[in-house]
C-alpha cells in the first residue's frame, strides 16, 4: 500500500466498510478484494465467514464454529481460483475502492463471482475516471444490474492529501439480473 493512502484508515474513510457490512448481512459468507490497510473483519457480523484478498494483510485462516475468518495476502488475479470459491451460494463480494490492474482472464474470473453472487458492493471515488471505466467493464461482463447506488460525502479531519479530506465517494449495490428481476 503506498504510504499516502493512510487516510483510508481515517474514520470517515471506514464508515464506507460498516455500510458495506450492513449491505452484506444477509450473506454468510462474504470475499472482500482490495488493498487497503482497513478490511471488513471489523464490520461483519460474527457468524459471517470471510475471506479478504489484499496483498496488504497478514495471511491467516481461522475457524470458529461455522465461521470462517480468512486473509489471504495476495492480490486477486495471484490467487487460485478453488481458493476464492465460496463454500456457500449465499455469498456477498465488497470492491472498495475500486482499482485494480489485472489481465482480461482475471477480470473475468471476477465477473463470474460477481454474477454467481448474491450480492456485490462496489465502491470508488468517481473523480478517478479509471474506476470509472473498471466500474463499467465489470457491469458488462458480469451481467448484473445496479440495485441501489449511495453517494458518500466524505470530510476528514487531518488527511494528508487536500483533495482527499473533503471526497464525494460512489457506492453501489449489484445483483445477477435475473436475481433482481424477481419480487419476494
Amino acid at each position: 500500500m503506498s504510504s499516502n493512502w493512510t487516510y483510508l484508515e481515517t474514520e470517515p474513510y471506514c464508515i464506507r466498510y460498516a455500510l458495506a457490512a450492513w449491505l452484506l448481512r444477509d450473506c454468510v459468507e462474504v470475499l472482500e478484494i482490495g488493498d487497503g490497510a482497513t478490511t471488513l473483519l471489523s464490520f461483519l457480523q460474527p457468524l459471517v465467514s470471510c475471506t479478504v484478498v489484499n496483498p496488504n494483510v497478514c495471511a491467516f485462516d481461522y475457524q470458529e464454529g461455522a465461521a470462517r475468518l480468512r486473509q489471504i495476502a495476495a492480490s486477486f488475479q495471484e490467487v487460485p481460483t478453488e481458493q476464492l470459491n465460496p463454500a456457500n451460494a449465499n455469498y456477498g463480494i465488497a470492491l472498495l475502492g475500486l482499482e485494480l490492474y489485472m489481465d482480461e482472464a482475471a477480470w473475468k474470473r471476477l465477473a463470474a463471482l460477481v454474477h454467481n453472487a448474491q450480492r456485490t458492493v462496489v465502491e470508488f471515488p468517481p473523480a478517478q475516471p479509471y474506476s470509472i471505466e473498471q466500474f463499467e467493464h465489470l457491469l458488462k461482463l458480469s451481467g448484473c444490474t445496479r440495485v441501489q447506488s449511495y453517494s458518500i460525502g466524505i470530510a476528514a479531519q487531518g488527511v494528508e492529501v487536500p483533495m482527499l479530506a473533503n471526497a464525494t465517494r460512489e457506492l453501489f449495490v449489484l445483483e445477477n439480473r435475473e436475481d433482481a428481476a424477481r419480487t419476494d
